[in-house]
């Protein structure tokens, strides 16, 4: 990840089959595809397919029953990301753990 970026603080519950889902990540296998994602360490990497340079890192940690993203950092460096609002990019990887790696889009993260 770039030396530009910034770290938020949040509280994202999931359950055990959503958290598996999102343990498995993604690896691109055709050209629609657009992100790399994968886990390490309880920690999971975005990064888009073609350039993979690291976009986000989100950190998880279990409590009880369930699993709890609770930090996310995300990539400021002007020649990777447009975005620059904090809101609009915990929007972005909302819709990137819906889309690629199955959490269900009924799901309030906000």
């Amino acid at each position: 990840m770039s030396e530009l970026y910034e770290t938020i603080d949040l509280h994202w519950e999931f359950s055990p089959e959503e958290f598996r889902n999102i343990e498995m990540g993604r690896v691109p296998l055709e050209m629609g595809d657009r992100f790399f994602i994968f886990m390490e360490d309880n920690c999971l990497y975005i990064n888009p397919a073609m350039s993979g340079e690291c976009l986000y890192m989100l950190w998880f940690e279990q409590q009880g029953d369930h699993f709890v993203a609770y930090k996310l950092r995300i990539t400021k460096d002007p020649a990777v990301v447009r975005i620059t609002d904090n809101k609009q990019e915990r929007k972005r990887v909302i819709g990137i753990l819906m889309d690629s790696l199955r959490v269900p889009r009924t799901r309030n993260l906000e």
